[in-house]
């Protein structure tokens, strides 16, 4: 069962094949959403989780991780829930438009690997997001082979 939170909803929920899951945030434009959407359905390696409130996530965690950490602590923590829902094998993709790196914290709740990808402010300006869709299925596809590498070779 997926866990609801206040500050995070998954767009597209993991399945147990994932291997990557991009991550984006308010500050993503709309349209972006919605071709990004489109892009990764019926794609069972790739999940999308979308973070509506990163201050509010952040200080959920932090509150959480205040002191030591205890189960109690990781129950109350809506990130942690979040991200257990997928293994620990699986890369995070934060995806980014504003030049700034606001969600990199979270490959640390669950000891996730992190890629962040800076998407072009410009191209959001002018409303075309075809080549940023095209570049985060690209990134993702390259990240959900090497973990389908790792996962067949290591056998």
């Amino acid at each position: 069962m997926l866990t609801i939170s206040r500050f995070a909803r998954w767009v597209k929920a993991p399945s147990q094949d994932v291997a990557v899951v991009v991550v984006s945030s308010a500050a993503l434009p709309e349209i972006l959403s919605i071709g990004l959407h489109a892009a990764l359905e019926g794609w069972n390696e790739v999940a999308h989780l979308h973070v509506q409130d990163m201050d509010g996530l952040q200080a959920n965690w932090l509150a959480a991780g205040d002191g030591q950490r205890t189960l109690a602590a990781e129950s109350a923590c809506e990130a942690s829930a979040l991200l257990r829902a997928v293994s620990k094998r699986c890369y995070l993709l934060d995806l980014e438009s504003d030049g700034q790196v606001r969600l990199a914290w979270l490959g640390s709740v669950c000891g996730h690997e992190l890629r962040c990808l800076q998407l072009d402010p410009a191209i959001n300006r002018q409303g075309s997001p075809v080549t940023q869709v095209e570049q985060v299925v690209d990134v993702a596809r390259m990240l959900v082979k090497r973990i389908l590498e790792e996962r067949f070779l290591a056998v």
